[in-house]
Order: C-alpha cells, then sequence, then structure tokens
C-alpha cells in the first residue's frame, strides 16, 4: 500500500530564498544555508519550479540522505514522480538504463559511487543539485572533477560550510557553478587569497585578503543559520572537564612525543612521521595503547601489526565519562563522541559492563539496517549511543526528539564532522537546551587541537558571511 505524504509549505524565509535562486540570470546557485534550514526543501521546489515535467533532475548527495530527498520529492511532486537511483545491483542497472535513454525525472546518486567514474552523463540535464557540495573541495580529486563533467541549465550548490575547512576549497565548487568567472585556481588564490611561502608545500594560504571577499563576489548566494530562522532554538551549554591521564597512558604519550618512539609492553612502536607521530598522541590520549598482531605477514615474514586499545584498556576520559553520567537522572539517553571508531567500541563495552543501561555503537562498520535499529529504540532500550564522528554526521534525523545530553571524548580533526555531529541534537525539533560535555586530556595535544578548531571556525564564519 502506498501512503501519499502531505505536501510540505515553504517557511517564509525559505520563500525569500526560493525567490533569490530563481531570480539568478544564469541559473546557478550557491545555497549555504546551515544544517536544519530545510535546504532539501528549498532545492526541490527551485527544481519543480525550472524544469518541465519531460525535464531530467540530477541530485548528488550523500547515499544516507537519499530517503530523505525521495520523501521530500514525492510529497511536492506527487507519489507518480519518477526517481532513479543511480547504483549498483538490477535496479540500478534500470536506472543508468534510463538516464542513457533520456527518460524524464529525478535521478539520485551518491557521492560515494559518483565519485568512483569518469562519467560524462549523456546530454544536459535541465537542473543538477550537489547536496553537502563541500565533498568536492579539493580540487585535484576524483569527487571534484566527475562534478565538473556534469552539465546542467541550472546548477544548485549545497552546504552549510560550502568550503570545507578552507576557503580554498570553495573554488571547486565555483568553478562548477560559474566556471567562466572562475576558470583558473591559482590565479583565483592570486586575486582573494593571502598566502606565504612553506618549507613543504612551498606556497601556503593563510586566509582571505579581505574577509567576506570571496563570497561577496558570488552572482547568487543565500546563508541561513538555524538560530536566525527558529525563534525557539534551545541553547547549548557547554562544560569543559580536563582531566589528568593515569600514569600508565602519561608515559606512553610523553614517550611519543619526546622520541617518536614508545614501549608498549615489550614491543617498541615507531612514528617516523610527523602525521603518525601525532596519531599516536591522540590514541593516548583517549586511553592506554595496544600492538596486535594481524594474520597476514610482511615483506620480511613478520605479523603486520597495528594499534588498538583493549576492553579494558585504562582511559582516564572514560573515568570522567562515568561520573557525568553518575550524576545524571537514571535512564537519560545520552550521546557520546568520538573521532576514534576503534575507541568507540571499548566505551560500548565499558558502559554496558558497568549495567547502566544499554550501549550501541554507532561507526562504519555498523550496517545501516542496525543503525536504524538502534535510531528506533534510542530512549527507549537503548540508553547510550557512542558514535564515531565522521559516521553519525549526516542523514540522521530524530536524535534530538529523545535526547539533549551529549559527552564528546575527543575532536575530528576535520571541523566540519564535528559540527555535523553537533546538529544531530540542536536542531529542529529539540525542545530543551542541550546539555554537552567535552572532555579533555590536560597538557596533551587535545588541546592544541580544540584550540585550531575553535579558530578556523570563526575564521570560516566571518569568510561565509556576505555583508560587510
Amino acid at each position: 500500500m502506498r501512503v501519499e505524504r502531505e505536501r510540505m509549505i515553504l517557511r517564509p524565509y525559505q520563500v525569500e530564498d526560493l525567490d533569490i535562486v530563481l531570480a539568478a540570470e544564469d541559473g546557478s546557485a550557491l545555497i549555504a544555508n546551515t544544517m536544519g534550514t530545510g535546504k532539501t526543501l528549498l532545492a526541490v521546489e527551485a527544481v519543480r519550479a525550472v524544469a518541465p515535467a519531460t525535464g531530467r533532475a540530477l541530485v548528488i548527495a550523500p547515499l544516507n540522505t537519499h530517503t530523505g530527498w525521495e520523501r521530500t520529492i514525492r510529497a511536492q511532486s506527487g507519489p507518480d514522480t519518477p526517481i532513479h537511483r543511480l547504483t549498483g545491483g538490477k535496479d540500478g542497472k534500470l536506472a543508468w538504463d534510463a538516464l542513457a535513454d533520456g527518460w524524464a525525472g529525478w535521478y539520485l546518486i551518491g557521492w560515494e559511487y559518483f565519485r568512483r567514474f569518469d562519467w560524462r552523463p549523456p546530454g544536459v540535464f535541465d537542473v543538477a543539485v550537489a547536496d553537502e557540495c563541500h565533498r568536492a573541495q579539493n580540487r585535484k580529486s576524483k569527487t571534484a572533477k566527475a562534478l565538473w563533467s556534469v552539465r546542467a541549465r541550472r546548477k544548485l550548490a549545497m552546504s552549510g560550510t560550502p568550503a570545507g575547512n578552507r576557503i580554498e576549497g570553495l573554488w571547486s565548487v565555483l568553478h562548477w557553478l560559474w566556471p567562466e568567472q572562475h576558470p583558473h585556481y591559482w590565479p583565483w588564490v592570486k586575486k582573494y587569497l593571502r598566502t606565504r611561502p612553506n618549507r613543504y608545500t612551498q606556497v601556503e594560504i593563510v586566509g582571505e585578503k579581505v574577509p567576506g571577499q570571496v563570497i561577496r563576489s558570488v552572482p547568487c548566494y543565500t546563508r541561513r543559520k538555524l538560530e536566525d530562522v527558529v525563534a525557539d532554538l534551545p541553547e547549548r551549554i557547554t562544560y569543559t572537564v580536563d582531566t589528568r591521564m593515569l600514569p600508565a597512558q602519561a608515559r606512553i604519550y610523553r614517550q611519543f612525543e619526546a622520541q617518536s618512539l614508545a614501549w608498549l609492553k615489550e614491543h617498541p612502536v615507531a612514528t617516523p612521521l610527523p602525521v603518525q607521530q601525532r596519531l599516536r598522541m591522540l590514541q593516548t590520549a583517549l586511553g592506554v595503547p595496544t600492538l596486535f598482531e594481524k594474520e597476514e605477514l610482511d615483506e620480511d615474514g613478520f605479523p603486520k601489526t597495528e594499534i588498538g586499545f583493549e576492553p579494558d584498556c585504562k582511559s582516564a576520559k572514560i573515568d570522567a565519562m562515568l561520573d557525568i553520567v553518575s550524576d545524571l537522572p537514571e535512564h537519560t539517553p545520552v550521546m557520546v563522541y568520538t573521532h576514534s571508531a576503534r575507541f568507540a567500541e571499548v566505551v560500548v563495552a565499558r558502559l554496558n559492563d558497568k549495567g547502566i543501561g544499554r550501549a550501541e555503537l554507532w561507526t562504519g562498520r555498523v550496517p545501516q539496517h542496525t543503525r536504524m535499529r538502534v535510531l528506533k529504540e534510542f530512549g527507549g532500550g537503548v540508553r547510550f549511543i557512542v558514535a564515531g564522528i565522521a559516521a553519525i554526521g549526516e542523514g540522521v534525523d530524530g536524535l534530538q526528539r529523545v535526547c539533549n545530553h551529549e559527552i564528546w571524548l575527543s575532536k575530528h580533526d576535520n571541523g566540519l564532522l564535528n559540527e555535523q555531529a553537533a546538529a544531530r541534537l540542536l536542531r529542529m525539533g529539540q525542545s530543551k537546551p542541550v546539555l554537552s560535555w567535552v572532555i579533555r586530556a590536560e597538557d596533551t595535544i587535545d588541546t592544541l587541537v580544540y584550540q585550531r578548531l575553535d579558530e578556523n571556525a570563526e575564521a570560516m564564519a566571518f569568510a561565509l558571511e556576505k555583508e560587510d
């Protein structure tokens, strides 16, 4: 039985944004409204306004958002609207055949699948939408090159952070939207950005010459913040919890910090490159790491090794998390975040051992059907969701209706991923203030990471404002 969904009505600010998008002289627009402001609905209405019934619209979006896209398209255009998902398998082949034959309708493809191919879709789309367009921020990536190959009469790029973590990341998106205005990267850098010599990369970009100058050059641009359009949005109250590493953690951490070499029990572990050294320090700030032998052998015939965590590893951060949870009312749902998927497994095991409520894992290794079950049971049979920051950020809605407590055991180097994860609770549908605990390890790389993330976020906020 097919259920017809009720058509959604645009809010006043969405009507204003739709008028801006439709008024674009060349048909292209950059929609930089932040998460939770209804960009999908805005884009669907824009496509419906300009694409004929016999036309074709391409939507490039994360796979886990396709259900939301399809739901919105059918609600606004009718349950019989043709939607083709360009994926693998039998259904995907039918969709690819429909595309090749020029059939009308909506074509949905995930970034994960889209970037694999040096494909040039046949013909020209009436409209092409790049949702979460920051995925193409690296101009040298397959993703960016695949995006540039898409031809359309109108183009929409959507992301609350279209430049990703660096203002120079915006060029790839602008080059797709307005290739004649932004044909070449380095002349664009010279015109808008400040640079300085760098011994490793020769040239380092340090920011805009004039904050907001790049965005002010964009022909068609919208920027709405959730807190500006939702009058009753609760606040986020953040508590910073500084904790000292346990002696075993501190000993290994200082060895990595000083020598790029540490002893994990009887095994010496070297980190010859600064990137590896930094990774080891981040791991050790979470808990005491362990060296594990893998089944496959290296080129010398010895077992390959990797660093991870034992289920009972000592961790000052886990201890601090348990102290926080013990002060909360019984059965209070809590989201727990960490950048390390391996450490998330340890946290789940530790919480379940304590018998204070069922904890479930949410990382890239967890199948989609299991995630949907966890989402359905959260706030009931499931009290804790321990999430990898990279896995929880996109296409997850509903957590805010049952939870307003979150604990950060670590932050991801990619500030955009942190922002997306943080938006799981503070979004439309949240009725209470979000209580957020950020646990830092004193005198470690944590302090530097958090400081850099804050500085980058502040600089990007200035860069994305069009007004002087």
